[in-house]
């Protein structure tokens, strides 16, 4: 952990977890662990992830209570949004112009927005897989989609990305790194302690 946890008490609180990546692999075994310590911690949960109908059958056959699972519906202006950023995403590539940001990628968090609107609450994002949800973008148009209050699992640092996708790729993740300064990020928690000193080490941005 890279900031103190906030939820360490036994009152009661509200959160919502997030992991629209895929429900594939280890992201389906963090997601249901991650919710499981949640409801051991006293928290209501609410919850979205790649596959929901899964999701809810898990719940049921587990026979959990105060988790409650939302569903994504994205309005028409916020689809045509992600229409509009992808396009600019591909002139800018075709143009070849270098830039770091993929606009497009904010698509996540609208579907944050959205199931937050549905929820009727501003509560506390934990964000199941922080490595997808993260948008590459300036920080000043991060600020209007990210929660007001949020935290997630990162789970492969921009420096051990590049390994495996190349340096493009892992800018664009270092790019989004920077929004853990934001005081909206309340913690992230690290898989392993070496990544602890990458992030105390990190020159951000702002």
């Amino acid at each position: 952990m890279i900031y103190p946890g906030i939820y360490n008490d036994n009152k009661i609180k509200e959160i919502f977890l997030v992991d629209l990546c895929t429900w594939k692999g280890h992201h389906e075994i963090y997601f249901k662990n991650i919710l499981l310590t949640l409801l051991q911690q006293n928290s209501i949960v609410y919850a979205v992830c790649a596959d929901n109908d899964a999701l809810i059958q898990w719940i049921a056959d587990s026979n959990l209570q105060n988790c409650y699972v939302v569903s994504v519906n994205l309005s028409f202006i916020d689809k045509l949004t992600v229409r509009i950023l992808s396009t600019i995403d591909r002139v800018i590539a075709k143009l070849g112009v270098r830039s770091l940001f993929e606009y497009s990628s904010i698509g996540s968090l609208l579907c944050v927005k959205n199931c937050l609107k549905q929820i009727g609450k501003n509560i506390p994002v934990f964000f199941a897989h922080i490595d997808s949800a993260l948008p590459c973008i300036p920080a000043w148009l991060a600020k209007i989609y990210l929660p007001s209050s949020w935290l997630g699992l990162y789970i492969q640092p921009s420096y051990q990305f590049e390994i495996a996708v190349g340096k493009q790729k892992s800018r664009q993740r270092f790019l989004a790194e920077q929004l853990f300064c934001l005081p909206s990020c309340k913690a992230i928690l690290s898989l392993h302690p070496i990544y602890q000193t990458f992030f105390d080490t990190s020159t951000f941005l702002f």
